[in-house]
């Protein structure tokens, strides 16, 4: 029997740390397989026991341990009212999502995996095709170095910054992997990834292209 038990009333999403868990790798770990389960939804599900078993491919043979494990790292949250993804058309609600996402300086962009800009925040048009073409060729960088990066160093990371005398990021790159596409997220500025706003981008995407 489970020492864990369930708060009533509940409803399940992904926390802004999950959302960019499920899509910053390729490798389908157990986590991913649940978060993008979540995403793959309209609106957030009620927190249940039998919740797990309509996720493909995962095992756990306790439920409650596993959701407290996802919750202890941060992954998942739990709402008193359902969230629902955002209702307007992702062309639409991109510009508004990038601009709360936008660092310290106000500027962000995301782009394909064949360096065009799909909407962007604060930075000139002609600025933005270039970083989306940066973009694309830092992800054939990372992609020939994985094995220094994921194997002799062990970083769990395929993002990339320009980084400030003191260590901060001046401008960064997050990849983000949905489906067979590669999207980038690049932010300008000290980021803001744990604002409810990435739950919506990842969200959307995952919809129309996971």
């Amino acid at each position: 029997m489970s020492d864990y038990e369930l708060v009533p009333g509940l409803y399940i999403a992904p926390s802004p740390a999950g959302a960019f868990h499920a899509v910053s790798g390729t490798r389908m770990d157990s986590p991913r397989r649940l978060l993008l389960h979540l995403m793959s939804m309209n609106v957030s599900p009620a927190l249940a026991t039998d919740l797990l078993a309509d996720v493909e491919g995962l095992e756990a043979e306790d439920p409650l341990e596993y959701l407290h494990r996802m919750q202890s790292m941060h992954l998942i949250e739990g709402f008193r009212d359902p969230r629902a993804m955002p209702s307007e058309s992702i062309e639409n609600a991109m510009p508004g999502l990038l601009e709360q996402l936008a660092g310290s300086q106000g500027k962000a962009l995301l782009a394909d995996e064949q360096g065009f800009y799909l909407s962007s925040h604060g930075f000139r048009h002609e600025t933005a095709e270039e970083l989306a073409a940066l973009a694309a060729d830092l992800d054939s960088l990372n992609q020939r170095h994985q094995g220094l990066v994921a194997g002799n160093l062990s970083l769990d990371t395929s993002a990339w910054g320009l980084l400030g005398a003191g260590g901060n990021s001046e401008l960064g790159f997050w990849p983000l992997y949905i489906g067979n596409v590669r999207f980038s997220l690049v932010l300008m500025g000290l980021p803001r990834l744990n604002k409810s706003a990435l739950v919506d981008l990842i969200w959307m995407l995952v919809n129309r292209y996971g």
